[in-house]
């Protein structure tokens, strides 16, 4: 078996991994909680995902990421498929957003819900509906507004009239259509999570799903967007604060059919993600080389750092920025172990280029 070294270009440890006790583990999310210890939850549970036998994984570091405990699960639904895609700390209590959804409609049926955390991460509260009945989406990684609003990513499918969801996958014969269901958007609170609005509702011929953002300047917002089948990652941008969105255009990024993670470092736009493009092969095949790339200004990527070994398959990042320690803090999975890295903001920042 290949050792880290192997793996990466940056001290990592292991966060968690899947065997002996379970099949696979997928989509790591990271978050320091407000007692400074560090969690991730992924999700894991039942042959595949998605699967109703499906749940929720947890595990949490007391020393910065240099141990951390043994899995549990938190949540299970039993008869639906569950996961986590979002734990949003800056909230004054922890936020922790779950969704289920019927497994043979794929992501038809989402049900959205909050949970709230204590300040250790160990104890959460059973899922509740979001306020104000919204919740048929799936959340993304948020971000607060310089003008204070609370904004998260989201998207949803809409049922097109004579779609057959009974089919797996839940697509149409040629795969890429107009009439595909996934729609992009955002929820916004103006009010610190009492109540949330939903905004937006970008298509296109290709499915765009996976979406993440980040504030460029006062009230202008960069959206980009997985697009299942373009090859590359689209792009969309607010200048109202998320209330209203430009048409999603493509961008030249590629993108191999998986997640970006996406967050803005002091004047920097800072992008994880595997920038290849699909290939005659399996989806987990062609989400390599994990790099991480920055920008002045969401359009011209300047610096594009490679964080693992060529054709090694690790993906589905997520980014946590540590300004007190000048670390940017990245969990990655290849499906069965998850990672955590720290890279220093100075290689980012102060033009260390690697490629």
């Amino acid at each position: 078996m290949m050792n880290q070294n192997e793996l990466f270009y940056y001290e990592t440890s292991t966060v968690l991994s899947a065997y002996p006790n379970y099949q696979y583990a997928r989509e790591p999310v990271l978050r320091r909680m407000p007692n400074g210890s560090l969690i991730v939850t992924a999700l894991s549970g039942g042959p595949k995902e998605p699967h109703e036998d499906n749940f929720v994984l947890i595990t949490r570091s007391d020393d910065d990421g240099a141990t951390w405990s043994e899995p549990e699960i938190l949540f299970q639904h039993g008869e639906r498929a569950v996961w986590v895609t979002e734990i949003f700390t800056k909230a004054p209590f922890p936020l922790m957003f779950v969704h289920t959804y019927h497994t043979p409609s794929f992501y038809r049926e989402i049900h959205s819900y909050l949970s709230i955390g204590t300040s250790d991460g160990k104890h959460w509260t059973t899922p509740k509906n979001l306020p104000n009945g919204l919740g048929g989406f799936s959340v993304r990684q948020g971000i607060i507004a310089q003008n204070g609003f609370w904004i998260f990513p989201v998207y949803w499918q809409v049922a097109e009239e004579g779609w057959d969801w009974t089919k797996s996958p839940a697509v149409p014969p040629d795969y890429v259509t107009s009439r595909w269901p996934t729609r992009c958007g955002v929820i916004i609170s103006e009010n610190q999570g009492k109540s949330f609005s939903i905004y937006g509702d970008l298509r296109s011929k290709f499915p765009l799903w996976e979406n993440n953002i980040c504030e460029l300047e006062n009230g202008t917002l960069l959206m980009l967007m997985r697009a299942e089948f373009a090859g590359v990652l689209f792009r969309s941008i607010s200048t109202d604060y998320g209330k209203t969105w430009s048409e999603p255009l493509p961008t030249n990024i590629p993108n191999p059919n998986s997640k970006i993670s996406l967050c803005k470092i002091r004047d920097r736009i800072v992008l994880a993600l595997n920038p290849t493009s699909p290939a005659e092969k399996t989806v987990f095949s062609t989400r390599t080389n994990l790099s991480l790339w920055s920008s002045k200004d969401g359009m011209f990527w300047d610096k594009k750092i490679p964080l693992a070994k060529p054709d090694q398959p690790l993906f589905y990042p997520h980014l946590l920025p540590q300004d007190d320690k000048g670390q940017l803090y990245l969990v990655c999975e290849n499906g069965v172990t998850h990672y955590l890295m720290k890279i220093p903001y100075d290689d980012f920042l102060k033009g260390k280029d690697f490629c």
